[in-house]
C-alpha cells in the first residue's frame, strides 16, 4: 500500500466545501445529471445485504426519474449473501443487474471475469482520485482493470469511553493497580489492563454491572473479522506484504505463533466482555457499546455516526476513537523468530474490505446497471449515505474525511477531528492488512471461524484449533488448484509475477 493517498486531502477541500454547502440534509436528493441516458422500461435489480441494501432507495427515486428506468431491491440475509451470489454465479443464474457485495466475494468474481470492468466514460462520476490505494487498488481493481464501484470503507477501529478514561479516579485507580497512567491503550497489554479495570463497575448506576469490553466474535457473523483485527498486530510483519499464506507456496500462515498468540489472549480477554458476547452480531455489538455497556470497542467506522445518534446512543460527546492497539512482539515469517520492538506493531485491518457495487456479466441490461452503479457510487450520493446512521456505510475517500462533513453530521468539532483522524491514520498506515479475497473465501472463511469457537468455548487449545484451520485451508486450497491460488493470492496483493 502506498502512504500518500491521505496526503492529498488539501486538495479536496474545493470539492468538500461544494458538497456541504449544497446537501440539505443527510438523505437529500442528488440533483439530476444533465444529458441522462434513457433506460425507459428497463427495471434494474440490486441485490444485496437485507438490512442496508434497503438504504439506497433514499437516492434511487433521483434515478428512476432522470433515466426513466426503475430499481427493485432483492434483500438478502447477511449470512446468505456470499452462497447466493456464487452459486447464482457458479450455475449462471440471474441473480441481480447489480451486487451489493463485499469486496471479498467481488474480489473472487473479478479474478474469474464474472463481473464487468467500469467504463471509462463513466469513471469520472466517482471521484477515484479521492480514493486511497487501499481501496483504490485493493478493493475496486483486480490486475490494475476497475470492476468495483466505490460505496463503503471498512477499516476496524478502536473506539473507548473517554469520560471513562478522562475520570481523575479511575486515573488514580487505575494507576495505583497498574503502575502506569490509564490513556487510550496503544498495545494488547494495555488494552487487556483497561478492560479487566472497568469490567463489574456500574459507571451508569443502573444497579447492573458494566463491561470492559465488547468485541466481534460471533461465528458467521464476523467473528473472522474480530480475531483477525487481533491477529494482525502480532502476525503481520511490517517487512512481508503477506498475511494469511506464503506467497510463493500457499502455504497457511494461521497456525503460526503470532496467530496462536492473538487467539490465546482472545480467549482470555473474554471474560471482560457480556457473557453472551458470543452471540454478538454487528448491530449487538454496536448497540452495547453505543448503549453504554463497555468502555472499549472494535468495530467499523460506523460506531462514530451511531454514538451521535440520540436515538440510538447514550454516550454522546463520551467516544473517543483511534487506531486497533498493536503488539510489542511481532512474528517474523521470514526468520520463524519472534521480534521484540519499540513501539506496538499496528495493522490496521480492513476486515471485510468494504461493500462495493458490480455488475455481473450475467445482467442482460448491463448499461443500465452499470449507469445506477455509479450514480450511487458518486461522491454527491456517498457523502450523504455515509452520515445516515444504519445504512452500514463508512468513509471511504477523502472528500468524507473533512471534519466539517460530520459537524454537520451532528458531531463536536473535536469528536470529528478524532473520529476522521483516526480513520486517516488506520487507512493510510503502512502496515495496514485489506482482506483476503480470492476464490474459496467461504470456505476459508468457515474453517477459520469454526476453529477460533473451538478455542474461544474452551474445546481445544489455540494452538490445536489452528492447526486444524491450517489443514482444512490445505486442502481447500489443493481442491481449488495451489498454484492458481498461489497466483490470485499473489496478484491480490500487487505482487504477481511479471
Amino acid at each position: 500500500m502506498k502512504t500518500d493517498s491521505f496526503r492529498r486531502l488539501p486538495a479536496a477541500l474545493a470539492l468538500i466545501a461544494s458538497l456541504v454547502l449544497t446537501m440539505p440534509g443527510p438523505l437529500a436528493i442528488v440533483a439530476a445529471q444533465e444529458d441522462s441516458p434513457s433506460f425507459e422500461g428497463i427495471e434494474v435489480t440490486v441485490a444485496g445485504p437485507a438490512g442496508q441494501v434497503e438504504c439506497i432507495e433514499n437516492w434511487t427515486a433521483a434515478w428512476e426519474e432522470q433515466t426513466g428506468g426503475s430499481v427493485s431491491i432483492n434483500a438478502i440475509p447477511f449470512a446468505d449473501i456470499d452462497s447466493r451470489v456464487l452459486a447464482a454465479t457458479g450455475t449462471n443464474t440471474f441473480l441481480a443487474d447489480v451486487y451489493y457485495l463485499g469486496s471479498q466475494t467481488a474480489g473472487q468474481l473479478m479474478a474469474s471475469g464474472q463481473v464487468v470492468e467500469v467504463p471509462e466514460a463513466l469513471r469520472d462520476r466517482l471521484g477515484l482520485e479521492q480514493i486511497p490505494d487501499v481501496y483504490n487498488q485493493d478493493q475496486l481493481s483486480w490486475n490494475d482493470t476497475l470492476y468495483g464501484v466505490p460505496w463503503d470503507g471498512d477499516m476496524l477501529m478502536m473506539n473507548y469511553r473517554r469520560d471513562l478514561l478522562n475520570d481523575p479516579a479511575n486515573q488514580e485507580a487505575f494507576e495505583a493497580e497498574y503502575g502506569y497512567p490509564l490513556a487510550p491503550p496503544e498495545s494488547w497489554t494495555q488494552y487487556a489492563d483497561i478492560a479487566a479495570f472497568f469490567t463489574g463497575m456500574d459507571w451508569d448506576n443502573d444497579g447492573a454491572p458494566n463491561y470492559g469490553l465488547v468485541e466481534l466474535p460471533m461465528r458467521r457473523n464476523h467473528a473472522w473479522n474480530g480475531f483477525l483485527s487481533r491477529a494482525a498486530g502480532y502476525a503481520k510483519h511490517p517487512d512481508d506484504p503477506a498475511f494469511f499464506f506464503d506467497p510463493e507456496t500457499m502455504t497457511p500462515r494461521i497456525n503460526t505463533p503470532g496467530f496462536v498468540k492473538a487467539l490465546e489472549d482472545w480467549t482470555t480477554a473474554l471474560q471482560w466482555g457480556p457473557p453472551d458476547m458470543l452471540s454478538y452480531d454487528w448491530a449487538a455489538n454496536a448497540q452495547a457499546f453505543v448503549g453504554g455497556r463497555a468502555a472499549l470497542n472494535i468495530q467499523w467506522a460506523d460506531i462514530g455516526p451511531m454514538s451521535v445518534d440520540p436515538n440510538t446512543s447514550v454516550v454522546a460527546g463520551n467516544v473517543g476513537f483511534g487506531v486497533i492497539p498493536g503488539s510489542t512482539e511481532v512474528w517474523n515469517p521470514a526468520t520463524e523468530e519472534w521480534e521484540t520492538v519499540e513501539e506496538p506493531n499496528k495493522a490496521p485491518f480492513a476486515g471485510f474490505g468494504g461493500w462495493i457495487f458490480v455488475v455481473p456479466t450475467l445482467s442482460p441490461n448491463p448499461d443500465a446497471a452499470m449507469d445506477l452503479a455509479t450514480y450511487l457510487g458518486s461522491p454527491e450520493v456517498r457523502v450523504q449515505a455515509v452520515t445516515t446512521p444504519g445504512c452500514g456505510v463508512n468513509p471511504n475517500s477523502t472528500e468524507l474525511l473533512d471534519p466539517a462533513i460530520w459537524v454537520d453530521a451532528g458531531f463536536t468539532e473535536e469528536d470529528a477531528q478524532a473520529y476522521t483522524q483516526a480513520i486517516v491514520d488506520s487507512l493510510d498506515h503502512p502496515n495496514a492488512v485489506f482482506d483476503l479475497r480470492i476464490p474459496g473465501i467461504p470456505e476459508y472463511k468457515d474453517a477459520l471461524e469454526i476453529g477460533v469457537t473451538s478455542a474461544l468455548v474452551g474445546e481445544a487449545t489455540a494452538q490445536e484449533a489452528l492447526d486444524q484451520v491450517a489443514a482444512e485451508w490445505e486442502a481447500i486450497t489443493d481442491r481449488l488448484g495451489r498454484d492458481q491460488q498461489a497466483q490470485y493470492y499473489r496478484e491480490s496483493l500487487g505482487i504477481a509475477e511479471e
